[in-house]
């Protein structure tokens, strides 16, 4: 089976299609780029497909010339077997005792939303912003008890951030939270020396996390 994906993005130069699948290898490693990505996704890919006995490779006629990556893997006859429905396990993380005051900034929307309704439903009222700025204007409107921010962020970055918010009186007992890709021990002293509270990579942690909120905020 066959699986060919095209799209007419920014394309990849030439020098760059024998190295695109290698680990942290991309074109652009700012930390505050648009695209974000720590330069691992394609790595993961070539891995699960191979472990498929697939192969996956990427086309590339040059930059602003799009992209084409193919998936192959083998195709097997036979008949899939019903599963038996199995109950859905109790939640291991529950609700929150009280309403808590959550900014959640991070400039990917599907993870932004995500981690939104998570949070909503354990009780706690959440503002989603996309970027520094937009999110050091709302954290001063909306006085947050918990504030996770990502470190790229585009304009302002997670440590521009908690270093001018920590100066706001109304939120020197907010719970910053640096949530990131960067995961490193290095990663970790730079946040906690910027003014985070705790810095948790992804994928989150979410059971972690709302062991926090119950810790830090009264009554939650």
């Amino acid at each position: 089976m066959v699986v060919a994906i095209s799209d007419s993005g920014i394309g990849i130069a030439p020098e760059m299609q024998g190295e695109i699948f290698d680990l942290f290898r991309q074109a652009d490693i700012s930390l505050d780029r648009a695209q974000g990505g720590l330069g691992i996704g394609l790595t993961v890919v070539k891995s699960l497909v191979e472990k498929h006995g697939g192969t996956v490779e990427v086309s590339s006629p040059g930059l602003m010339q799009g992209s084409t990556v193919t998936v192959r893997l083998p195709h097997m006859n036979r008949k899939v077997k019903e599963q038996q429905a199995v109950p859905a396990a109790p939640s291991i993380v529950h609700g929150l005792r009280r309403t808590v005051r959550v900014l959640v900034v991070e400039d990917n929307p599907d993870t932004a939303e995500g981690l939104r309704r998570l949070l909503v439903r354990r009780n706690c009222e959440v503002r989603l912003a996309g970027d520094g700025r937009s999110g050091t204007r709302m954290a001063r409107e909306f006085e947050p008890e918990v504030l996770l921010l990502d470190l790229g962020l585009p304009g302002l970055d997670g440590y521009e951030m908690v270093r001018l918010l920590r100066k706001e009186a109304k939120l020197r007992a907010s719970l910053f939270i640096a949530v990131s890709g960067y995961a490193q021990e290095s990663d970790r002293a730079r946040s906690l020396e910027a003014g985070f509270d705790y810095h948790c990579s992804k994928p989150l942690d979410f059971p972690f996390l709302m062991s926090l909120l119950r810790s830090r905020c009264a009554g939650a």
